[in-house]
C-alpha cells in the first residue's frame, strides 16, 4: 500500500453491512432445518444468529471473489463456516465448562435451561 491511501470505506462500515445481507441469508439457510425438536431449532437459530462481525463469512466470500467466483456462490461455504464458529462458542459454554446466565452479554436461550 502506498504511502497515504487509503481504503474508500472503514473496514467497520464494510463488515457491518456485510453482516446484514449475511444474516438475511444465513437465517433463510437456517429455516431449512426442519426435521429436529423445535427447542433444539430455537437454540441452534438463538446462538447462530446472535449478533456479531461476521469476519469468517465475509473472509469467505471474498476469497471466492478474488479467485473469479461470486459472493453469492460462496454464501453455503461461508454459512457453514459461521455455524461451526458458532458450534465453537456453544462448546466453550457448555455448564460443564461455564454455567454462566450470560452468554456474550445475552442471557442463555429458554431451550437451554432444560
Amino acid at each position: 500500500m502506498k504511502s497515504g491511501s487509503a481504503l474508500a470505506e472503514p473496514i467497520s462500515t464494510i463488515l457491518k453491512r456485510f453482516a446484514e445481507g449475511f444474516d438475511q441469508q444465513f437465517s433463510q439457510f437456517l429455516e431449512a432445518v426442519k426435521d429436529a425438536p423445535q427447542a433444539l431449532i430455537e437454540a441452534m437459530r438463538h446462538s447462530a444468529l446472535a449478533p456479531g462481525k461476521r469476519i469468517r463469512p465475509y473472509l469467505v466470500t471474498e476469497c471466492c471473489r478474488l479467485v473469479g467466483g461470486t459472493a453469492e456462490a460462496a454464501l453455503p461455504a461461508a454459512a457453514a463456516i459461521e455455524c461451526v464458529h458458532a458450534f465453537s462458542l456453544i462448546h466453550d459454554d457448555l455448564p460443564a465448562m461455564d454455567d454462566a446466565d450470560l452468554r456474550r452479554g445475552r442471557p442463555r436461550s429458554p431451550a437451554c435451561r432444560t
